[in-house]
């Protein structure tokens, strides 16, 4: 393969032109930039489960649920496209145990005939 900048031979598995420094192998840009947005959701799933699992009141189990949705998105989409899963599986559990941690609250807070909220 050429450089189709300034025309050097370079290697078929060559990223980056070794003489100008060019990208050359558009198909590697393609997929770094799909991984960084997968694991932008990922992560993003991960801060709103986390923020849903240590917040203050009531409300914050809304943040659970987006957390384990946005997730669970990154996760299928990671699964389908053989990319790393890590902050969709982290955003995934954190907000499970946040949901689990939320119903554990509401069941003690309807038992005790809604003083809680």
């Amino acid at each position: 393969m050429f450089c189709r900048n300034c025309g050097h031979e370079l290697d078929d598995k060559a990223v980056i032109c070794v003489h100008c420094g060019v990208p050359v192998n558009t198909q590697a840009q393609k997929t770094a930039a799909g991984e960084s947005k997968l694991d932008g959701l990922g992560l993003a799933g991960m801060i709103v489960a986390v923020i849903g699992a240590i917040g203050g009141n009531f409300l914050f189990c809304m943040f659970s649920i987006i957390g384990v949705i946005l997730s669970g998105i990154a996760l299928g989409q990671c699964k389908k496209e053989g990319k790393s899963t890590n902050y969709a599986i982290a955003g995934t559990v954190v907000g499970a145990v946040g949901l689990a941690v939320w119903l554990a609250i509401w069941i003690v807070a309807l038992a005790t005939n809604g003083v809680y909220m």
